[in-house]
């Protein structure tokens, strides 16, 4: 079996390159920003996890995504570009939220078995930001079945 670290470096690559992927097949330009704006969060994840094997400390800069997902959907989108019409990103939603659970229950166990108070913060803040990636995920899936509504709750 995989060292949890190794697994967690594996899933942030694979997050990242999963996002990536997406944000490359859409033509909406919301829905890029916001694919593309997980991917760099999964290589700044990457970068922090590869630091702490090759070195041991236990380093994390925090990420701006939310700032830049706000931004993104700040204004109700127009006709033409409205994301929520696309049916096929439904199911891309839904299976991008079992990633993020998967990620959130990886951390959680990582943060418990900690041996200091700096390893432990640092996989509860990755923990945050992927259930902040998976609160996206989720309004944006919800939004995809029902777009017939606009929620203020996008306000993340």
């Amino acid at each position: 079996m995989k060292n949890p670290l190794d697994f967690a470096l594996q899933m942030e690559k694979d997050g990242e390159e999963y996002y990536r992927k997406q944000a490359a097949a859409t033509s909406n330009q919301q829905i890029k920003q916001v694919f593309t704006t997980l991917a760099v969060d999964e290589k700044g994840h990457f970068e922090t996890l590869s630091t702490i094997k090759a070195t041991g400390k236990y380093q994390y800069v925090g990420s701006e995504s939310l700032q830049e997902i706000k931004t993104i959907f700040a204004k109700e989108p127009t006709e033409g570009d409205d994301f929520r019409r696309d049916k096929g990103l439904a199911d891309v939603y839904q299976e991008a939220v079992g990633f993020e659970k998967n990620s959130i229950a990886l951390y959680k166990e990582l943060a418990e078995k900690a041996v200091d108070k700096k390893e432990r913060e640092l996989f509860l803040r990755l923990v945050a930001e992927e259930e902040m990636h998976h609160s996206i995920l989720w309004k944006l899936m919800e939004l995809s079945r029902r777009p017939e509504e606009w929620y203020p709750y996008l306000n993340f």
